[in-house]
This record gives structure tokens, sequence and C-alpha cells, in this order.
């Protein structure tokens, strides 16, 4: 009967150092992955820009006719007609800015979204190897404790009184449960 608890505790032993080896590898070994943010390749439409400068230049262009045709009273009209088209041109760069200000933060979102999905599914990783990890190690501590006490009991007779007398652990333990406390110095 010991035997087969001694082979048992055995194999325990030895299952828990396995499961211990293989999650330390795996944790020792595990690479990171790399997500990518899929808003990295996006800039800022220039087409609304492009429509915005376009529509200027048209309005430039009609304003410019009609003060040629009024001649010198025109050309008192010339300084709004050309401020009307700078306003025109800034309304198109702020859009420009305006759009890659929201790309950036889009950007900025997106890649702490990333970075929070890839600590999580870490965590979630490497909290199931640490966990292997640990249950290799009671496996161990389990396998230890099974095969010392069926270490006891077949090489101490597992009960002999000190009459018996047979050199065991039995009497090992049998002589210090029959000690006094206070014979122990500490």
């Amino acid at each position: 009967m010991g035997t087969a608890i001694a082979i048992a505790g055995g194999a325990q032993l030895a299952y828990g150092i396995y499961q211990s080896q293989q999650a330390k590898n795996k944790i020792e070994n595990y690479e990171r992955q790399e997500l990518v943010n899929t808003a990295e390749g996006l800039t800022p439409s220039t087409y609304k820009a492009q429509f915005m400068i376009q529509e200027a230049n048209k309005g430039l262009s009609t304003t410019a006719e009609a003060l040629q045709s009024a001649g010198a009273r025109g050309l008192q009209l010339l300084p709004q007609a050309v401020g009307q088209y700078q306003q025109g041109i800034e309304r198109a760069g702020i859009d420009l800015d305006m759009q890659g200000n929201q790309i950036e933060l889009y950007k900025a979102q997106q890649g702490e979204r990333i970075q929070q999905m890839q600590e999580r599914r870490e965590e979630m990783e490497l909290g199931g190897y640490a966990q292997q990890y640990a249950t290799g190690q009671q496996n161990i501590a389990s396998g230890l404790s099974t095969g010392l006490a069926a270490g006891v009991m077949q090489y101490g007779g597992g009960g002999s009184n000190t009459n018996n007398n047979n050199g065991g652990w039995g009497d090992v333990f049998n002589a210090y449960a029959n000690t006094p406390i206070q014979s122990f110095k500490m």
C-alpha cells in the first residue's frame, strides 16, 4: 500500500515539475502582440479646401471683372474684394487644420484603446501562465508530502510502538510524541 502511495506521490511531483517548467518557459518566452492603429494612415481631405479655394478664385475673378468695368469707382471696392478672397483662402486653411486636429485626436484615442486592449490580453494570458505555475508548485508540494507520508508508512511502521523497537520512523515519531513539551529547548 505504501509503495503505491509513494508512486502516486512521485508521479504528482513529476507532473508538478513539468507544469511549473512549462509555465515558466511560456512566461520567459512570451511575445507581446503588436496591434496596429488603423488611424495612422489618415490625412486631411483636401477636396473641401480645394473647392473653397476654387470658389474664392471664381469670386475674385467675377469681382475683378465687375470692378474693371466700373472704372475708377471700382478701384475703391478692390480692397473689399481682396479681403473676401483672403477670407475664403483662410477658411480653407482653417478647415484643413481642423481636419488635421480631428485626425490627431482620433489617432490618440485609437492608440489608447489599442494599449488598453493589449494590456488586458497580456494580463489575462500571463495570469493564466502564472496560475499554471502556481498549480505546478502546489503539485510539487503535494507530491513531496504524499511521498514522505508513504515513506513513513512503509519504513516507519506507521504506528509501531516503542516496545517494537524496529528502528523505523515510527519509533522516532513515537519517541517525540511521548516526550513532554518542557523537554524541548528553544
